[in-house]
């Protein structure tokens, strides 16, 4: 056997196993770039996994989406209507939602879009890791992280793992309780905004709105022993988001009285600054109620 005749056989082996592996992952699609499916999950890697599914199943089945990050991560849109995707990121910053949401307005615009204001979202901008790019289309025909949803998967259908993410995008992750003491800020101090996220903010309020999309502003409760001494930084931030809204829009806010006992319970904020996944969905109904109203 020669060289050449021994390369070009490699070279032939390696063609046909990795068509073959492409082949297998379109025929695969776990997160439904190349068939329309419906039920699709995320299993790991939460960027990675969301942005793919931004690009054909959430706009394909959705008519509303969530764009936040991990104050509403877990916050069950599935109870909601209109059929809701929850598109929040942990540790997500509005340069990241605004990737998601781009390709979903790209694709079909939904109903309504509901933006969660939160300092958290515009304190920085650009992307956090790696994902969230172009490149990660072409990494669902073959990648690492495609052998880790894989593996993922087959851990929850085998019940060795449990389910983190429904079908709506929520993270079914009940945060540990620990011993929490709540932010304090003197008074005139301002929580850090970065002014790119600030324009990158406006500009997807009104990308949505000229989608044709309905859009609403959610304003996420805050435990009240840290509004009492946090609430005129709260405020004033708020001031800076809300003109991006126009004053027909609606802005829902769980920080009046009305969620006061909700609000004073320590147990519904086991981190100090999340809510728990038992306190969670009873605002994602509210969100919905008082959508339709």
């Amino acid at each position: 056997m020669t060289a050449a005749f021994w390369s070009c056989l490699v070279i032939i082996t390696v063609a046909v196993a990795g068509g073959a592996f492409v082949a297998i992952n379109y025929w695969a699609d776990p997160m439904g770039l190349f068939h329309s499916k419906s039920g699709l999950l995320v299993y790991t890697n939460e960027r990675w996994s969301k942005y793919l599914l931004s690009l054909r199943y959430v706009p394909e089945h959705f008519d509303a989406v969530l764009v936040g990050s991990s104050l509403t991560d877990n916050w069950d849109t599935g109870l909601m209507e209109p059929q809701t995707y929850n598109l929040s990121l942990e540790g997500g910053d509005i340069s990241e939602e605004r990737l998601l949401l781009d390709n979903v307005l790209k694709r079909r615009a939904p109903k309504l879009v509901l933006f969660c204001i939160h300092p958290y979202l515009t304190a920085t901008s650009g992307r956090k890791t790696p994902y969230i790019t172009r490149s990660d289309y072409w990494s669902a025909l073959g990648s690492l992280e495609l052998l880790k949803t894989y593996h993922a998967r087959r851990r929850e259908q085998n019940h060795v793992a449990r389910q983190e993410w429904n079908e709506f995008g929520r993270r079914l992750f009940q945060r540990p309780e620990r011993p929490w003491h709540a932010r304090t800020m003197a008074r005139g101090e301002s929580f850090a905004v970065d002014q790119r996220s600030l324009a990158e903010y406006a500009q997807l309020v009104a990308s949505a709105r000229a989608a044709g999309a309905r859009v609403v502003a959610v304003i996420p409760p805050v435990n009240r022993e840290e509004w009492l001494t946090t609430a005129e930084a709260y405020r004033q931030y708020q001031r800076r988001i809300l003109p991006f809204f126009r004053s027909d829009e609606l802005v829902i806010d769980f920080n009046t009285a009305t969620y006061d006992a909700l609000r004073g319970d320590r147990r519904n904020f086991p981190d100090g600054g999340h809510l728990s996944d038992s306190a969670a969905p009873f605002f994602a109904q509210e969100l919905s109620r008082l959508i339709r109203n």
